[in-house]
């Protein structure tokens, strides 16, 4: 997996992101993830959010 995060905090609610993509058994899959950061802890989640939905549709493997 490579990502990239960013957070871009002007106008109220910021909007955040992690993109990147998965190599895995030969296979590439893009993702890009969007949120809406309202408070400092919601940052975090980009990338639990992201790999919550990439391991539902069978691009990582479930934990």
């Amino acid at each position: 997996m490579y990502a990239k995060s960013g957070w871009q905090n002007a106008p109220n609610p910021g909007t955040g992101w992690w993109v990147g993509w998965v190599d895995r058994g030969g296979r590439v899959t893009t993702f890009a993830l969007n949120i809406d950061i309202v408070k400092d802890g919601d940052a975090a989640k980009r990338a639990t959010v992201a790999r919550e939905l990439l391991q539902r549709l069978n691009v990582l493997p479930g934990a």
